[in-house]
């Protein structure tokens, strides 16, 4: 089977999503819940998490869905783990597919829908240094 995404560490506390090109099946994106919860599970710190979303495929109405109810389920232990998420959608279709998967469960941390790599190391650099200094 194809992989969905994968997460890594790409500096202390911040960790990268990638999401890859490859269509978004139920079988693959139920997979990517259940990675993406034992990552959580795996965390020792708060950290930020960088989702890069810049060659993911749309996702259904059923798949957003279930990102939202995922949200709304873990939202205790993303709040416990994750300080801050930052969203890399180039695309407006991705970004309305992102705000619609957030109308059902938002994510319970701060976070930011942002267009490229770059902006996006910004926002999650500054929001670590913040937490650290406040």
């Amino acid at each position: 089977m194809s992989s969905y995404s994968s997460f890594k560490k790409i500096e202390n506390e911040i960790y990268l999503n990638k999401i890859e090109p490859v269509g978004a099946t139920v079988e693959y994106f139920e997979q990517y819940l259940d990675d993406a919860l034992a990552f959580l599970n795996s965390l020792e710190s708060k950290s930020i998490l960088i989702v890069d979303l810049t060659t993911a495929k749309m996702l259904t109405a059923n798949l957003k869905s279930k990102l939202g109810y995922f949200y709304r389920d873990h939202r205790e232990l993303i709040k416990e783990k994750i300080l801050g998420a930052v969203y890399i959608a180039p695309s407006p279709i991705i970004q309305i597919t992102l705000k619609n998967a957030f109308f059902i469960g938002s994510p319970p941390m701060e976070y930011k829908i942002v267009s490229n790599m770059e902006i996006g190391m910004i926002w999650a650099k500054r929001k670590l240094i913040l937490e650290k200094t406040s």
